[in-house]
């Protein structure tokens, strides 16, 4: 059992961007190199025709019909990030070119004053992310809490239990809305020890080249006795009496 965090993952809130990809044909993706790349790569078959042993592109590809992280938004983690930075720095050049009435697209300005206004940024993007930046420059803590879980199939799947939200009030940071599996499959959370705690009668004795909480419980000395639980000793006779 395994348990972590990650960024929360989220669809962009603008969908132009996935417009835009499932709309491109093969003629607009060979005039620029990247598109090129990601075509080319997606259906295995070159723009520029058949080289190389690689087929000729033909135009019946189909990327509506993809199934890969290109075209899956609805998990985006650092695409997601990436998006609402560079909201946050078009909201801090508004902030320094614009005023209530009009905008001077002429305007020229220094790195610092963009700077100044990123500490005054506060909106929430489209899908429901609030950027904002605390006294230190730092922005809102999201995280999802996800546990390793073994399928009957014997593949790992990651599942989100909860997450972690340093916007709420002191003390509701950390949300857990599902159980946790634990080694073995469990739900009970496990007890972390190596030796439970010795009766009265006897008092622990360290094991030699083992953790404090590996021990033995040994029976006190004769005429000595010992009527608490979990009294620990390295000499025979200490805590006895």
């Amino acid at each position: 059992m395994r348990l972590g965090d990650r960024i929360r993952g989220s669809p962009l809130g603008d969908s132009r961007i996935f417009e835009f990809l499932l709309d491109l044909s093969p003629a607009q993706a060979l005039k620029s190199p990247l598109l090129t790349e990601f075509w080319e790569s997606s259906f295995s078959c070159s723009l520029k025709g058949s080289s190389g042993g690689a087929r000729g592109c033909d135009g019946s590809e189909d990327i509506r019909a993809l199934q890969n992280p290109y075209t899956d938004t609805s998990q985006l983690r650092i695409t997601n990030m990436v998006y609402k930075a560079t909201y946050a720095i078009a909201q801090a050049i508004h902030g320094v070119i614009c005023n209530d009435t009009q905008c001077d697209k002429s305007d020229k300005f220094m790195p610092w004053q963009i700077l100044e206004q990123l500490k005054k940024v506060n909106f929430t993007t489209k899908n429901g992310y609030q950027v904002t930046f605390d006294p230190n420059g730092d922005p809102l803590a999201i995280y999802e809490l996800i546990n390793w879980q073994f399928e009957k199939d014997g593949s790992i799947d990651f599942v989100t239990i909860g997450r972690f939200d340093s916007s709420k009030p002191r003390g509701q940071e950390f949300r857990i809305n599902r159980a946790i599996s634990w080694l073995g499959g469990q739900t009970e959370v496990p007890r972390s020890v190596c030796s439970e705690s010795c009766p009265p009668g006897t008092r622990k004795a360290v094991q030699k080249e083992k953790p404090v909480c590996c021990y033995d419980c040994t029976p006190c000395a004769e005429g000595e006795i010992s009527n608490n639980r979990g009294h620990v000793s390295q000499y025979s006779g200490h805590f006895c009496w």
